[in-house]
């Protein structure tokens, strides 16, 4: 996403939308665990977002300043990423699981 941040800004993107009523989007969120001999444990979710009409928070926060994920009404620029990190590593998470299903039985 930062290609893309550094290319279009939070008020360019919003430009876009303006006259866009469904401003709903989804990350999808990648995690693989590589083994040297060629194995991988894959996992992968999404995680549903809507634009802000404006920008909101840390004005270094690019286009975390319009990202309000699904049931939050912040944008991910005006709250710390502690407070947000489950979401993040539920890829990790799973990745972990499968190895303790399939190692650890």
């Amino acid at each position: 996403m930062s290609y893309f941040n550094n290319k279009i800004s939070e008020n360019d993107l919003l430009e876009l939308y303006k006259n866009i009523s469904n401003r709903q989007g989804h990350f999808e969120v990648a995690s693989v665990l590589a083994f040297p001999e060629g194995n991988t444990i894959e996992s992968t979710f999404q995680d549903k977002f809507s634009l802000s009409s404006e920008p909101k928070g840390d004005s270094q926060g690019g286009w975390n300043r319009i990202i309000i994920l699904e049931k939050e009404n912040r944008t991910l620029s005006e709250y710390p990423e502690s407070e947000r990190i489950d979401i993040w590593n539920q890829g990790l998470a799973e990745i972990k699981r499968k190895l303790e299903e399939n190692f650890l039985n």
